[in-house]
């Protein structure tokens, strides 16, 4: 009940947001985890956010003022512009509707949808197509969405695991990932050797059993995916073993042999020693 609430709600969203894109230009891309999820792949996830990334890059100057009056049909919208860093270190604005319709979820919580707009650092690079049911609206390709999870894994957030798992059912419908981290490389620069340290450190991350079961509770009971971090951990060593045979790739000198050394844990932030040897150890792409 509560996803098919959620479910609604994208819904009436993407509804509003494609008339506001038929009165006008509107040069924005449906592209992440919902549109992976629910309009190309067939919901192997629950995604919650709605993104949309600027086909012309910067989303400054653009007027979003009438996506705020439509979303104000279904409820209260909280809206904030604020910029981020990207992995090049360059400065990344976007817009987020924080929308909280008169509803609840069955456990009596509030719902809330972000809808973001977002300055896209790879603008221009992958087509996209137009929507049947949303036919204002264009939805990234497959290939648009999967480079966009490689660069996203370049981070080396914890927290992303669910772009390692977007990986894996994009590759069931594409070519293997491998052969693709050379379109990747070519239209981003992004090395096949950045990606290949990217998947180590989630790789070393996931051997870490607190880590591994906070993992595996929130594919299972956030995420509602039919794979856990068993399986998801398998197809991540797959790949860095192939990834590392087809370029020719090795680990950061002693990776393994310190970051399998750091076996205590700490209460602190509830995360182990061992994780934070590991992102000491790999450091961050730049």
């Amino acid at each position: 009940m509560r996803i098919g609430i959620i479910y609604h709600l994208q819904e009436l969203v993407l509804e509003r947001v494609n008339e506001v894109a038929g009165r006008r230009d509107f040069p924005f891309l449906f592209t992440g985890g919902t549109a992976l999820a629910r309009f190309l792949l067939d919901e192997h996830r629950v995604s919650y956010d709605i993104d949309f990334f600027c086909k012309r890059g910067s989303v400054r100057g653009i007027e979003l003022g009438d996506v705020k009056e439509a979303l104000e049909d279904l409820g209260k919208v909280k809206v904030q512009r604020f910029e981020r860093e990207s992995e090049e270190d360059t400065t990344i604005e976007m817009v987020r509707f924080t929308l909280e319709p008169p509803v609840r979820l069955p456990d009596g919580s509030a719902l809330q949808l972000k809808v973001e707009f977002v300055e896209d650092e790879l603008a221009g690079l992958f087509e996209g197509s137009k929507m049947g049911l949303y036919p204002n609206l264009e939805i990234d390709s497959l290939e648009g969405i999967c480079a966009r999870k490689v660069v996203a894994t370049l981070s080396r957030n914890l927290d992303r695991y669910r772009d390692y798992l977007d990986l894996m059912y994009i590759e069931k419908e594409t070519e293997n990932l491998e052969e693709f981290l050379e379109v990747v490389k070519e239209k981003t620069g992004v090395s096949p050797e950045n990606v290949f340290e990217s998947f180590s450190f989630m790789l070393e991350a996931l051997r870490d059993e607190k880590y591994r079961s906070e993992v595996d509770t929130a594919l299972r009971d956030t995420y509602y995916t039919e794979v856990g971090a068993k399986e998801l951990e398998e197809w991540i060593r797959e790949k860095t073993d192939r990834i590392r045979e087809r370029f020719g790739l090795s680990l950061p000198e002693d990776t393994r042999k310190r970051s399998g050394q750091e076996k205590e844990r700490s209460s602190e932030g509830g995360i182990s020693r061992r994780l934070r040897s590991i992102k000491r150890l790999f450091g961050r792409v730049r």
